[in-house]
């Protein structure tokens, strides 16, 4: 409850919510850059306000904001690791925040006109709709998750649909921008053709020898295999990436991969044998002669 008053001494406390296995075990990546925002607005608008930030770690990654964070603590904005124990109110109604500083050591206490808590960002109603609607993949943080973080970070197991922003995870305002980007990109080129290349090397499946077990339907990542009304499994090709996944399943190895098959490696495997078997002898055929 506001008194309305401008407060004197202000706390501010990061990572409420995250960094725990008790709630959300993930960093929220901007919580940092922005109390140290809001930090420098507060000394600019008020020189004599005292103004605290306890962390547990300053994660200040992006380009300048190492430098950032450095001229935040030269204005005299006091920086406090540690995690905070217990927050308590008086009669007064002023707030009474008591932590342990991990770098003295010792117990701090600290009388705070107002408290400032830095909560964990979660994934919003709209993704987990979309997660439902879209048959979309997610992580184990409950956001969107993409085929691949390094190499395809912005497309996910169904063609035609991209990931950008917060749906794949806490980002700030530079990070959404260039993931936004990058979306709108492998979209206009996806709608450039004319048609859509898809890569053959994907699963099929010997009906002779598919017995239903749902196996390979469970395991499948990308939702690219169902059993039909006939008990036999069914592959989508457009959902397909063959990973390979339900091939090592396969109780009866009922299911190959295109151009890699069991049978091509075998005679691979023979003609690389038959191949050493005719150079051994042209060689001893050399000795003798």
């Amino acid at each position: 409850m506001s008194d309305g008053k401008t407060p004197k001494t202000v706390v501010m406390i990061q990572c409420v919510g995250s960094r725990s296995l008790k709630a959300n075990p993930y960093c929220s990546f901007v919580c940092c850059s922005v109390a140290l925002k809001n930090a420098q607005l507060l000394k600019q608008e008020y020189p004599e306000m005292d103004v605290i930030i306890y962390y547990i770690d300053i994660r200040t990654t992006d380009k300048g904001n190492e430098e950032y964070y450095r001229t935040i603590r030269e204005a005299d904005v006091r920086m406090i690791r540690g995690k905070v124990g217990e927050l308590t109110e008086d009669d007064d109604h002023n707030l009474m925040v008591r932590a342990y500083s991990s770098l003295t050591g010792e117990l701090t206490k600290i009388k705070a006109d107002m408290v400032v808590l830095s909560t964990g960002m979660n994934p919003s109603k709209g993704t987990m709709e979309a997660i439902e609607v879209l048959g979309l993949a997610k992580g184990p943080n409950g956001f969107l998750t993409e085929i691949h973080g390094c190499l395809k970070p912005q497309e996910t197991k169904n063609i035609g649909i991209y990931i950008c922003g917060c749906a794949a995870g806490p980002k700030n305002i530079p990070y959404s921008v260039s993931t936004a980007l990058a979306a709108a990109s492998k979209a206009a080129a996806l709608l450039s053709h004319k048609t859509i290349i898809q890569e053959l090397i994907i699963a099929e499946v010997d009906e002779t020898l598919c017995s239903g077990c749902h196996r390979c339907e469970k395991v499948c990542e990308y939702k690219a295999i169902s059993i039909s009304d006939d008990g036999i499994a069914q592959v989508d090709d457009l959902k397909c990436k063959g990973c390979g996944v339900c091939i090592s399943s396969c109780p009866a190895r009922a299911i190959d991969l295109k151009y890699y098959r069991d049978r091509q490696f075998e005679a691979e495997l023979k003609g690389i044998g038959q191949s050493e078997i005719d150079s051994s002898q042209k060689e001893s055929t050399k000795i003798e002669n």
